[in-house]
């Protein structure tokens, strides 16, 4: 019987640690593939739906996790991450556009036009729900 239970209990032990550290390496390679995706820039500038309306390029759809809307120009790739930083969050879309003349976001309430300016990439992702972009962007897939 105590052989039995000390058994047990080394087998529990042994379970835990291999799930423990199934665990943390999940966590390196979310948090490598969050640095990926994860870019430092300035704000994008926003423009009017008129502006956006007359542009002489037919912008093309994309949608992601609640990211979507139209893009002039550019190829797009997207991801979901779970960190914000070095701070674990709930996952969250983030889209890379390799050099958008102009970004259309359908968000609730209201749309958002963005203009970059000429051969810039963004990044767009929505972190808690909220917008962010920036010009740059790490990934060269494109």
């Amino acid at each position: 019987m105590v052989f039995g239970i000390g058994l047990l209990a080394i087998l529990t032990g042994l379970i835990a640690s291999v799930g423990f550290q199934k665990w943390r390496s999940d966590q390196v390679i979310d948090r490598a593939e969050a640095a990926a995706w994860t870019v430092a820039g300035p704000p994008c500038p926003q423009v009017s739906a008129a502006w956006f309306q007359q542009l002489a390029i037919t912008p093309h759809p994309f949608d992601f996790e609640g990211l979507s809307g139209d893009v002039a120009h550019g190829v797009v790739s997207c991801a979901e991450i779970r960190f914000d930083g070095e701070r674990a969050t709930r996952p969250f879309p983030v889209c890379q556009f390799s050099a958008p003349f102009a970004v259309h976001l359908d968000r609730p309430g209201s749309d958002v036009y963005l203009e970059p300016g000429v051969a810039k990439p963004v990044t767009l992702s929505l972190p808690d729900g909220r917008l962010r972009c920036v010009i740059g962007a790490n990934l060269k897939t494109w």
